[in-house]
């Protein structure tokens, strides 16, 4: 026996799941339970929202499914060797020659570039100016993740690169989603001034690949460095074309996610003062008048309890998708060969039983999360396949937040609409949350001394 069948047009259904997904699930999630099927042009769906059946996706039955196979529309911007799109046993190697630059004590390399940034960030700031902080989240974390994945000498170029990666972003949604609307129709259409961006920046990034080849370095300084001094279980060392494509990987997945999530975070600390004084005054506890060091982020639990908060009400991505291999049972149903299994994170999320009052913001919910079901939070995926880069982007946001807040007072300005709208592959609210700036205090000395 199939899961219960949502009785929708292929066309509307396609076209709800990629704009408004959060009201197409509520919906199906309150009619169907907790696994239905819907199908779409990109085939049959089955969505799982019970956390035991997604601990079976994730780890009984990791080995039925292929998760490349449900990105392979994202191939343009990232490339057919990029960690998202690889399965087997080449996701395993990609994986393994990946960990070195995400490794928590290398992580920490990258520290003084974070909370450097970050001051700068609010040094151009002006009381009584309106700011929007998807903008201000954006230009904080590619500028992060330029000099973290190319270093130092690079940075020189960050504008262009920033330029280029824009221009690229700035695709459709639509034909993002959907490759057979892709036509190149000379440099005005839109997937036409796609690929000139995309040439701009692949010929960037070949160029600093030849010029490290030429002058290796004995000692990694960046991410290039890490990639191209890793080698797998055969000696074998990263091509070209691998690492230009996990480049643009990190520079496309690794800011966009985290300056969305950044600025999502921003929402509902404005709308509820008492939890936005208590984070303050944690951050002020534990970092004082000083510098945001690497030693003090295990200490600020309730910064970790509100970024996980912020992650669980808002989500940028509603499901994680798996692709069967074989056929497969599934709470009593049967999922054929060539279906995608996705454990519905937008509606895990809100479930009752597990939060109760959903929608409230309430970061002690994860200050002991012990209770919690080991899968009843997704923002990052799960099993083999959980995203790679979730404590390089966690560690991120942490520094931002710690650096900034306690020199800021913000406001959000009225009449936005805050709904989540999806914007390039991710939700964001369409917005790009305008704040005002009511008040401005001076970086810690130390930090003044570096920035300036």
């Amino acid at each position: 026996m199939l899961p219960p069948k949502v009785p929708i047009a292929i066309p509307l259904a396609t076209y709800r799941m990629i704009k408004s997904p959060y009201k197409l699930f509520t919906e199906c999630y309150k009619e169907y339970g907790d696994i239905f099927s819907l199908t779409t042009i990109a085939g049959n769906f089955v969505f799982v929202s019970d956390l035991d059946v997604i601990k079976d996706i994730f780890s009984k039955h990791s080995k039925k499914f292929n998760t490349g196979e449900t990105v392979l529309f994202l191939e343009p911007f990232v490339g057919k060797h990029s960690l998202l799109l690889l399965d087997g046993t080449e996701h395993a190697r990609q994986r393994k020659l990946l960990t070195p630059p995400f490794h928590g004590e290398k992580m920490k390399m990258f520290t003084d570039l974070m909370r450097e940034a970050s001051h700068k960030m609010v040094d151009n700031w002006k009381v009584g100016h309106t700011i929007m902080m998807r903008q201000e989240m954006q230009e904080i974390t590619l500028r992060i993740i330029v000099k973290s994945v190319f270093g130092e000498e690079m940075s020189r170029r960050t504008p262009e690169i920033i330029e280029t990666v824009r221009g690229v972003l700035q695709l459709p949604t639509f034909l993002t989603f959907l490759p057979f609307l892709r036509f190149n129709l000379g440099k005005w259409s839109p997937w036409g001034k796609f690929l000139v961006w995309r040439e701009k920046i692949d010929k960037l990034i070949y160029e600093e690949i030849a010029r490290r080849r030429a002058n290796p370095r004995p000692q990694p300084e960046d991410v290039v460095d890490m990639m191209m001094l890793s080698q797998d279980e055969s000696g074998n060392f990263m091509t070209d074309k691998e690492i230009r494509d996990e480049c643009l990987t990190l520079l496309f997945a690794g800011h966009e996610t985290t300056a969305l999530s950044l600025t999502w975070i921003f929402i509902p600390l404005l709308q509820n003062p008492d939890v936005l004084k208590k984070l303050v005054a944690e951050i002020n506890s534990v970092v004082g008048n000083s510098p945001v060091t690497a030693e003090m982020i295990p200490k600020l639990t309730y910064l970790d309890a509100t970024i996980k908060e912020s992650m669980r009400v808002n989500n940028l991505f509603p499901i994680v998708a798996r692709k069967t291999l074989e056929p497969l049972e599934l709470k009593g149903y049967e999922i054929p060969v060539g279906s995608t299994v996705a454990p519905c994170n937008m509606i895990v999320h809100h479930l009752e039983s597990i939060y109760p009052e959903p929608l409230a913001f309430r970061p002690e919910r994860f200050l002991d999360d012990s209770h919690h079901h080991p899968y009843s939070w997704l923002p990052f995926g799960g099993g083999n396949r959980r995203c790679i880069g979730m404590a390089f982007a966690q560690y991120e946001m942490k520094i931002i937040l710690a650096s900034i807040l306690p020199r800021i007072e913000l406001e959000l300005i009225p009449g936005q609409d805050f709904r989540a709208k999806r914007l390039g592959l991710a939700l964001a609210p369409p917005t790009g949350v305008k704040v005002k700036v009511l008040s401005l205090k001076p970086a810690p000395s130390e930090v003044l001394e570096l920035v300036h």
